[in-house]
C-alpha cells in the first residue's frame, strides 16, 4: 500500500483499505481448512478468472461518426429499470460496469476510495488486472470474468469502512462478472467540455464498445450508474443518455441505479417515458442541438423543450400538408 508512516490523517484512506487485504488472506486461508470446505456449496462455479481486453478494430472506430449516430434507426431500448436503492455491485445476474481509470484499478493501491477502488477492494481478485493490463485506449474496454466476492463495506471515499462478510455469504461463491471503461475527467471549471460534439462521440463510442456482447459473458443485462459523475465530474443526465443510446443499439437490458441520490435526475421517469418511442438518431440528434448551444436549460429540460417544439411544428405541417390539400380540391 506504499504506507510511509501511519498518520491517520494524512493515509485515513489507505489505512481503511488494509483490512479489505487482510481479509483476502483470511478468507483463502479458511477455504484451505477442513471446516471451510465443508460449507463451500458442492455445486461451486469454477474457479478460474479471464481477464481480457475488449477492442474495437481503428478501422471500424472510425465508422462510429456523427453520420452512423445521427442515421441509427433503432428505437430507444424499453428495457431500462431505475434502480433507487441496490448498489451496481449487488444486481444479480448482470455484466457489473466497473468506472473505471484508464488505468484499470485506479487508487486501488493509494489514496483512492471511489466505486473502482471499492469494487477492486471487495472484488480482490480484480487487482491482478492492474499488474498486466496496460492503459485503456479510446477504442478498448476491460473485461473480468468470474471474480469472487471477499467483503462488503459502508461508506464512500473518505467514509468508507470494511464490513465483514458472514461465513454463510462467502461460501455460496459469489461471482461476478465486470466490464471497465473509463471515462473522460473533467477538471475544476471545465465542466461545459464535456457537451462538446467530439466527447460526447467519444464517451459513446466507448460504452458502445463495452457494452457490446462478449463470448465468455453470460450476462444479457448491465448494471450501470452515474459513470464519470464524481471525481471525474460528468454530468448524469448526460451519462443516462450515452448509456441508454448504446444499450439501445446493442440491444441489451439496463440497469442504471441511483443510489437514492436523484441530484439532477428528478426527471428521469419523464426523460424515459417522453424519449422511449423515439429512434437513437433522434436522441442522437438532441444531443448535437444542445452542443451547438441549445442550453437554455440543463441537458433534461432542454430535451424536454425541444421534444415539445419538435411535436408542435410536427402539427404546424400537418396542418398546412390538410390545408394545401383542402385547397386542391
Amino acid at each position: 500500500m506504499y504506507l510511509r508512516d501511519m498518520n491517520p490523517v494524512k493515509l485515513g484512506q489507505q489505512i481503511r483499505k488494509i483490512p479489505f487485504i487482510f481479509n483476502y488472506f483470511e478468507k483463502e486461508m479458511l477455504l484451505k481448512k477442513d471446516y471451510g470446505s465443508k460449507l463451500r456449496t458442492q455445486s461451486s462455479p469454477q474457479q478460474y478468472i479471464v481477464i481480457e481486453r475488449h477492442i474495437i478494430k481503428m478501422d471500424n472506430y472510425t465508422e462510429l461518426d456523427i453520420d452512423f449516430w445521427g442515421n441509427t434507426e433503432e428505437r430507444m431500448s424499453k428495457r431500462i429499470t431505475i434502480d433507487y436503492n441496490l448498489r451496481i455491485e449487488d444486481q444479480d445476474d448482470c455484466l457489473i460496469v466497473d468506472f473505471a481509470n484508464a488505468f484499470i484499478g485506479g487508487g486501488t493501491l493509494g489514496k483512492g476510495a471511489a466505486q473502482e477502488e471499492i469494487l477492486f477492494l471487495i472484488f480482490p481478485q480484480a487487482i491482478i488486472s492492474m499488474l498486466i493490463c496496460e492503459k485503456m485506449d479510446y477504442n478498448e474496454s476491460i473485461y473480468i470474468h468470474n471474480i469472487r466476492r471477499y467483503a462488503d463495506y459502508l461508506g464512500y471515499t473518505t467514509s468508507l469502512e470494511f464490513q465483514e462478510m458472514p461465513n454463510e455469504s462467502f461460501y455460496k461463491n459469489i461471482r461476478k462478472d465486470f466490464i471497465a471503461m473509463d471515462a473522460i475527467q473533467y477538471f475544476d471549471g471545465k465542466t461545459d467540455s464535456q457537451f462538446k460534439l467530439q466527447n460526447i462521440l467519444t464517451e459513446l463510442n466507448k460504452c458502445f464498445i463495452a457494452f457490446s456482447p462478449i463470448e465468455l459473458c453470460k450476462y444479457d443485462t448491465i448494471s450501470s450508474g452515474k459513470w464519470g459523475c464524481g471525481a471525474f465530474k460528468g454530468d448524469p443526465q448526460l451519462k443516462f443518455l450515452i448509456q441508454w443510446i448504446a444499450v439501445s443499439i446493442v440491444n441489451r437490458p439496463l440497469i442504471f441505479a441511483t443510489l437514492k441520490d436523484l441530484n439532477r435526475l428528478e426527471k428521469l421517469p419523464q426523460i424515459i417515458k417522453t424519449l422511449g418511442n423515439k429512434e437513437v438518431k433522434d436522441v442522437f440528434g438532441y444531443l448535437v442541438k444542445y452542443s451547438n448551444g441549445f442550453q437554455e436549460f440543463n441537458l433534461f429540460d432542454s430535451i424536454l423543450k425541444m421534444v415539445e417544439e419538435d411535436e408542435f411544428n410536427e402539427i404546424k405541417s400537418k396542418q398546412r400538408e390538410k390545408n394545401r390539400l383542402f385547397k386542391m380540391e
